[in-house]
């Protein structure tokens, strides 16, 4: 209460201010910048990236992606704040009833603006230049998600100034993780060069190669041991995240986790021939997918995220089985 009482001074002229105009226009273009920034928006983008060939972009989504879930949930779950319209202090806008500490649309801002610098500037190569202007990007980002949040009547101001700081924590583990993948696992680090014609790394087996990873070989192939304790991990991950005093994600940790955790043991099982036996790894895209391919790849993780918010399954671990089973297999 004391630090609410501190923080009013800075709030609430904010949130006159942001909300001086409610109409229609306004309150559409609010909502569409939250529906950019929102962190459903991650969780699906690993599997689509793995599942098309774009292996690095994948890896870097994936170390994202699952900082985002943890860390960005600590918060929110281990201290309220109520919403401003809850109490009065803003206008009804959109209703959320969660904790509004700290916004983690803002969060997504700052990441995802990071991850478009950081693939851009992996890709400087190719003629990718840095101009002045783009400096000017990630604070325009949070500025215009944090107005839209706290126009909505959902968010304090210093909501947003916690999640900036919090975008940037995240953003700066991310990246360490995914720098220390790419120095055990060098597979991903040429892997934007996506199809073999374009540049050929050692990372992928050639096709008929002995080293090559094949769904019909893969139990002879991969590390069996890795591959356990990858798969115990994951369903400890989800287990503590269901029970008290943590219960992260509880409604939706099945499927947060059962597309996330797939796409972490692909990277290591079948991309890092360090990892494997007789360095083995599987062969690099040829071509394009058919249409269907791509159509399979986007649509799989969407239905995913619908299909186990709306069917209701005895257990949320049982649901995260089915999701990591049938995602690892499509990978």
């Amino acid at each position: 209460q004391k630090w609410e009482e501190g923080l009013r001074w800075f709030d609430d002229p904010l949130i006159h201010l942001a909300q001086l105009s409610t109409n229609r226009f306004v309150n559409l273009i609010s909502t569409i910048l939250t529906a950019v920034t929102t962190i459903e928006l991650i969780i699906v983008l690993p599997f689509i990236c793995f599942f098309l060939g774009y292996d690095e972009v994948g890896a870097l989504l994936t170390w994202f992606s699952l900082s985002l879930s943890i860390v960005s949930q600590i918060a929110k779950r281990f201290i309220w704040r109520s919403r401003p319209w809850m109490v009065a202090r803003a206008k009804l806008v959109k209703k959320t009833k969660t904790s509004s500490f700290p916004s983690r649309a803002v969060t997504c801002s700052v990441c995802y603006i990071v991850i478009i610098f950081v693939i851009a500037w992996n890709e400087m190569f190719r003629g990718f230049q840095f101009e002045w202007w783009m400096s000017f990007i990630l604070p325009a980002s949070v500025l215009l998600v944090s107005f839209a949040r706290v126009q909505l009547g959902v968010h304090y101001p210093s909501d947003c100034l916690f999640g900036t700081i919090q975008g940037v924590i995240i953003s700066y583990i991310s990246i360490t993780f995914w720098r220390f993948g790419l120095y055990s696992c060098s597979c991903t680090i040429h892997a934007m060069e996506r199809f073999v014609g374009e540049g050929e790394s050692s990372c992928y087996a050639q096709p008929g190669a002995d080293g090559q990873i094949t769904f019909a070989n893969f139990w002879d192939r991969i590390n069996i041991l890795l591959f356990v304790l990858l798969v115990l991990a994951s369903f400890f991950i989800v287990a503590i995240c269901l029970v008290k005093p943590f219960e992260f994600w509880r409604e939706k940790c099945d499927r947060t986790f059962g597309l996330l955790l797939p796409c972490f043991s692909f990277h290591l099982l079948v991309l890092c021939p360090g990892q494997t036996r007789d360095f083995a790894s599987i062969v690099a895209l040829t071509q394009p997918l058919a249409w269907y391919g791509y159509l399979l790849g986007i649509i799989y993780p969407v239905v995913v995220m619908l299909l186990l918010s709306f069917v209701k399954i005895p257990s949320r671990m049982i649901g995260f089985g089915i999701s990591y089973v049938v995602s690892f297999s499509l990978l």
